[in-house]
């Protein structure tokens, strides 16, 4: 397990990331790959759409969207899912983070 700061990033577990254009809905991501500043996630879903539905991979060309982030863009890891969904706690800090931004925005 790779430490972020605080923050637990593992391969196969799942981050939720900030990054410019999405403010106001965060991304969530499966991390495939890590090194000491950096990690290759693929499936990005916006919080969104995520917060209530199964999470599903956004695909191109029939395949996994994958992008490499730096550390800094995660705010929330080690989280899993429960039947593919965020669990109840989950979903409360991460509509805690977009209250936040949007305060800091303002």
């Amino acid at each position: 397990m790779t430490t972020f700061g605080s923050t637990y990033v593992f391969v196969g577990g799942f981050v939720a990331v900030s990054l410019e254009g999405y403010e106001k809905s965060p991304v969530t991501a499966k991390v495939l790959k890590k090194n000491l500043d950096k990690v290759k996630v693929e499936n990005h879903s916006k919080l969104e759409r995520f917060l209530e539905q199964k999470w599903v991979p956004w695909l191109s060309r029939g395949k996994p969207l994958t992008d490499e982030l730096t550390k800094e863009c995660i705010y929330l890891a080690a989280f899993e899912l429960q039947d593919s969904k965020l669990s109840p706690e989950t979903k409360r800090q991460m509509r805690a983070f977009i209250s936040n931004k949007s305060r800091e925005n303002n």
